[in-house]
């Protein structure tokens, strides 16, 4: 009998049978993990599955490598999804389809979890300003990248090496360029916002968009793990949150 006790974070849950349910889980210590949830589909059980819930989880199986079973129970003092609130919603919809698709099973990012949990329970707090928990998500998604290998390298200009007023991605290498060394090829650059380099906030909707922007050309060029290993779209989830937050901040 194989046991193993971790926290996570729900991603997806779905009926499996008449009274049961599916449910993949983002673990600390081992990654994304997908068990089978007795009376998964009661309403006891069912209130604390909606994606982006906290929860301490135990899996046993018989035999190594199947799929086992699951028992869940929410951790405490941890903010529940604001259903009321449909872009933290969206946000939480778009950074957890993006763990789905970028890890594989049961491979380990102990950091990567650490904050996307810091991430989302600043998202859940209602107290939290829009500007605020979008500008760490798009922090995030900057981090998602150099945790699966494809890193933006910010910290000197590739150019003349100064580490000052960096504003240029090269949306080929990564690599950042200095306001001036860059400025001749600017229309074949992105802009690098200075909010991703920082804790500042983003001086304006259209400063916050610009980071999803490169932080999503990135994400575009990743092999997903796919049977295939081709590159996918994004999830939609992803482009229906911008829409929403565009829309909200007046950003459109």
């Amino acid at each position: 009998m194989n046991d193993l006790t971790d926290t996570g974070i729900v991603l997806a849950a779905s009926p499996h049978g008449e009274h049961a349910a599916l449910v993949t889980l983002f673990t600390r210590s081992t990654g994304l993990y997908t068990g089978y949830v007795p009376g998964g589909q009661s309403r006891k059980i069912r209130g604390f599955l909606q994606l982006g819930t906290f929860v301490n989880a135990r899996w046993r199986t018989r035999i190594e490598g199947r799929m086992g079973t699951l028992e869940l129970e929410p951790l405490p003092g941890i903010p529940s999804p604001l259903l009321a609130d449909r872009t933290r919603l969206a946000g939480t919809a778009s950074m957890l389809s993006l763990v789905r698709q970028f890890l594989a099973e049961r491979d380990p990012f102990p950091g990567l979890h650490d904050a996307t949990a810091a991430t989302l329970e600043n998202l859940l707090q209602a107290r939290t300003d829009t500007m605020t928990w979008a500008a760490d998500v798009a922090r995030w998604e900057c981090l998602l990248l150099a945790e699966t290998g494809f890193g933006l390298d910010t910290h000197r200009c590739a150019l003349t090496g100064t580490r000052e007023e960096l504003a240029w991605i090269s949306p080929h290498t990564g690599r950042a360029a200095s306001r001036a060394a860059g400025q001749p090829w600017s229309d074949r650059l992105l802009p690098l916002p200075p909010f991703l380099l920082s804790t500042t906030l983003p001086s304006s909707p259209g400063e916050l968009l610009q980071g999803f922007r490169l932080s999503g050309h990135f994400l575009a060029r990743i092999e997903t793990h796919t049977a295939s290993g081709a590159r996918s779209p994004l999830p939609s989830a992803r482009t229906r949150f911008l829409c929403r937050l565009s829309t909200e901040l007046g950003a459109v």
